[in-house]
C-alpha cells in the first residue's frame, strides 16, 4: 500500500509517501506560508524521489486541523483534487495527533499557537487523546489532566513556555524539532487506519478549525 500525505496546517509545508508502513520520501519546507506555490511541487518532487507515479498512490491522507485556516483549505482541496482524479480513498489526521506521535512519548500536551496566549490543545496518555479544546493557557493548564511528566510540544507550547513554566517548572519541551505537524508522521497515522478500514470518501473530508475564524469572531462581537 502507497500512501501520499501532505501537511499545510502550520507555518511549515511537508509531503510524504510511505510504503507498507514504511517512509520512503518526505520533504519538509519551513518558509511561512507559501503552500500555495510550493505544496504540488514538493508533491511532484516527493513522488520522483519515491520513484512512483500519482497513479501509483493507493491513499491520500492530509492533516485536516487545526491549524492556519489558510493552509487547511490548500492542504484538503489538494487532497480532495487528487483522490477524486484517480478515484482513491482518503484520510484526514488530526494535526495535534501528528504532533504528539511524532514525540513518541508516554504523556504529551500538543499546543499549536492560536495568538494572544491561546492556542489548539490536546493531551494524549499512551496515544490516547483524552481531551482536546481551543481556549486561553491558563484555562487549559487548570482543566487538563495533566501528568508531572508530560511533554510539551508544539510552535504553542514555544510561544507559551513561560506561561507554562510558572504552573509546571520542570516541565519538558520538544523544541523546534517538534514544533511543527510532519507529513511523514501523517502518512504513518493514515496507514495505521486503513490498516483498521477507517479510510473515508473525499466527500467526507472537512476541516477540523476547532473555533470560528477570526473574521467570523470580528463578525459575531467574540
Amino acid at each position: 500500500m502507497k500512501i501520499l500525505a501532505i501537511e499545510t496546517s502550520g507555518k511549515a509545508c511537508g509531503a510524504a509517501v510511505l510504503e507498507d508502513g514504511r517512509l520512503i520520501c518526505e520533504i519538509y519546507l519551513n518558509d511561512s506560508f507559501t503552500h500555495s506555490k510550493k505544496l504540488m511541487p514538493m508533491v511532484e518532487q516527493c513522488l520522483m524521489n519515491a520513484g512512483c507515479g500519482i497513479e501509483e498512490i493507493d491513499v491520500f491522507a492530509v492533516t485536516t486541523g487545526p491549524g492556519s485556516f489558510t493552509g487547511l483549505r490548500i492542504g484538503i482541496c489538494a487532497v480532495k483534487g487528487m483522490a477524486q482524479a484517480y478515484n482513491k480513498p482518503v484520510c484526514g489526521i488530526s494535526s495535534l495527533e501528528t504532533l504528539a506521535k511524532a514525540a513518541g512519548a508516554k504523556n504529551v500536551m500538543a499546543l499549536i499557537d492560536a495568538r494572544n496566549d491561546n492556542a489548539y490543545a490536546a493531551y494524549f496518555e499512551d496515544g490516547k487523546c483524552i481531551c482536546e479544546k481551543a481556549a486561553h493557557i491558563d484555562e487549559l493548564l487548570q482543566e487538563f489532566p495533566l501528568a508531572e511528566e508530560t511533554l510539551f510540544l508544539g510552535d504553542g507550547a514555544e510561544v507559551l513556555r513561560e506561561k507554562i513554566r510558572e504552573k509546571f517548572p520542570n516541565a519538558a519541551f520538544g523544541g523546534a524539532m517538534f514544533a511543527y505537524p510532519r507529513a511523514g508522521v501523517t502518512a504513518q497515522i493514515a496507514y495505521e487506519k486503513a490498516m483498521k478500514n477507517e479510510l473515508t470518501s473525499l466527500y467526507e473530508l472537512e476541516a477540523n478549525y476547532m473555533r470560528p475564524s477570526q473574521a467570523e469572531r470580528m463578525k459575531n462581537g467574540i
